[in-house]
This record gives structure tokens, sequence and C-alpha cells, in this order.
């Protein structure tokens, strides 16, 4: 099955420095020795609207002019129902989630996955398989 990509919502306005800086402390980054000078969000994929569940894949690039790929499943959630999870950024009047610490978020990508879902971009498509 293969869906286009909807509207990205809310990761258009996300603050791209917290989101590097997070990226920085996550134990699977793995620069661990190198600052990210700078980020770009190359695709999004829409997986899931309540909450927004978004896949990113994000260039973070160094000093050296090297750079890495990662692909970051993210959900958007109003302030106050974050709750105590780790906020990765926030988008207007919401806040990114990782949403693999979650699973109630995380479930629409796993279905995702299960489905062999592919999502059409501008730039090529996104599969989720197995």
């Amino acid at each position: 099955m293969t869906d286009p990509v909807q509207s990205p919502g809310p990761v258009e306005t996300i603050d791209l420095e917290a989101l590097g800086s997070w990226i920085e402390d996550r134990r699977w980054y793995s620069s661990k020795s190198r600052h990210i000078n700078a980020i770009d969000i190359d695709e999004i994929a829409r997986i899931a609207d309540q909450p927004p569940l978004v896949l990113l894949l994000v260039e973070t690039r160094f000093a050296s002019g090297s750079h890495e790929l990662y692909q970051l499943p993210l959900a958007f959630l109003p302030t106050r129902d974050a709750g105590d999870r780790t906020v990765v950024g926030a988008a207007d009047d919401l806040v990114a989630v990782d949403a693999v610490a979650d699973p109630d978020l995380i479930r629409d990508l796993l279905r995702r996955i299960e489905e062999n879902f592919s999502l059409d971009t501008e730039e090529g498509q996104f599969r989720f398989q197995r």
C-alpha cells in the first residue's frame, strides 16, 4: 500500500537547535565526541493524525563537513499532556516527544511496519518493513 505524504503540520515550527541538542544527548547518537553544527529535516512522513505522529529523516552536520542521517519518530502533544515524557522541542502550542519512548505513541508506527506500508514523498519513499 502506498499513500502520499500528508501535510507535516507542527514539524515546520520545531526548534532545530533544541532538536540537535536532544539528538546529542541520546545513547544512540553515534558521534558522541562531536558537536552538531547544523541540522536539516530532509524528509517528513506523517504516520498518524491523533496525536500527530511523524517520522523525520534528519541530517546532522559537523564542522569537519561530514554528516549523519537519523530517522526520528516524534509525536506532537499539547504541553499539558506531555506529562513526564522527555520533550524534544516545541512547535506552536505543542511539544514534540520521542514516540519510541511511549508504547501508546509508537503503536501506529508498528502497525505501518506490520502492514509493509509505504509513503511517497517529494524526494522518494518511506517503506515500513520488518
